[in-house]
């Protein structure tokens, strides 16, 4: 059996982890290893205050890891990146979010959208140093929705065609009232199995987890999931 060419660290939770999701293998034309970090619940990593998250399970697991690259599957871990990262020589990736420098490099703060699970939360004072003063839209999903109530309440069970219809209204909404947007950044990773719903709506740049990780390894991700 080939070697693992990433380490996943992902949430102890029980949601689907639809192709195209940083959790599911099948989002991948390498092998990965998947690594369960018990007790890191969505609430416990979704938090306002994430100094009170246990993190010694991810150091161990990052310390341990092998593999040549180390991600997460929750895009808040941005708040642990250069903590985690220290740990290791392989470099450890915690969020899509860690994309954003080379974005703003390119576009102004108003051209790039931030899709997030909760944006609430990622506005919040502790989230200030990872984004670093963007100020462009921040968008977070409905919560009151199918796709949120899912994660947030961990349910076995998910409509992917009404977690669709709800991006897609999203999105339109997003353009509606920021038509200048010319890259969405996708911090949470639950959204990337619907890429083809953004791309639908919209023309221009998708930045997610799998692209990040990929622009460093080329061909770990399956195609059809870039695009």
């Amino acid at each position: 059996m080939a070697a693992a060419s990433l380490a996943i660290l992902k949430l102890d939770t029980r949601f689907p982890r639809l192709p195209g999701d940083i959790a599911c293998k099948d989002s991948f034309a390498r092998p990965v290893r998947l690594q369960t970090i018990a007790e890191a619940s969505v609430d416990a990593v979704v938090s306002r205050n994430p100094e009170g998250l246990d993190l010694s399970a991810f150091e161990q697991a990052v310390q341990t890891a092998t593999e040549p690259l180390i991600t997460t599957s929750c895009g808040f871990m941005i708040y642990f990146q250069d903590r985690l990262n220290a740990l290791n020589n392989r470099p450890f990736i915690s969020s899509a979010l860690t994309a954003l420098p080379a974005l703003r490099a390119r576009y102004r703060d108003e051209q790039i959208a931030i899709l997030t699970f909760d944006a609430d939360t990622l506005g919040a004072p502790a989230y200030a140093a990872s984004l670093q003063g963007f100020s462009g839209p921040v968008v977070g999903l409905d919560k009151s929705g199918h796709l949120y109530r899912t994660i947030k309440e961990d349910h076995p069970q998910l409509d992917a065609e009404q977690a669709a219809a709800e991006l897609a209204q999203l999105t339109r909404q997003l353009l509606a009232t920021h038509g200048q947007v010319k890259s969405l950044l996708l911090e949470c990773t639950n959204l990337s199995p619907y890429r083809a719903v953004f791309r639908a709506g919209f023309e221009g740049e998708i930045i997610d987890l799998l692209t990040t990780l990929d622009s460093l390894s080329p061909g770990l991700v399956k195609p059809e999931f870039l695009i």
